[in-house]
C-alpha cells in the first residue's frame, strides 16, 4: 500500500503535464513546459530505481555489503 502511494503521484505527475500541454505559445513557457517533461520522462525510473532499490531496508538488508 505505501508503495502505490509513493508510486500514483510520481506516474501521474508526468501523465497530467503530458496531457494538458503548454497553455501559453510564449517560447519560454514552451521551453519550460518541455523541460519538465522531458525531464520527468528520462528520470522516472532513475527515481524508482533509488526509492525501491537502492533505499529499501528490506533490498539492502539481503544484499551483502560491498567492499
Amino acid at each position: 500500500m505505501k508503495a502505490a502511494l509513493v508510486l500514483l503521484p510520481l506516474l501521474g505527475a508526468n501523465q497530467i503535464l503530458g496531457i494538458t500541454g503548454p497553455f501559453s505559445t510564449s517560447p519560454v513557457h514552451l521551453a519550460l513546459w518541455s523541460f519538465a517533461s522531458f525531464a520527468l520522462t528520462g528520470f522516472q525510473g532513475l527515481i524508482f530505481s533509488l526509492l525501491y532499490c537502492f533505499c529499501n531496508s528490506d533490498v539492502r538488508s539481503t544484499a551483502p555489503p560491498a567492499h
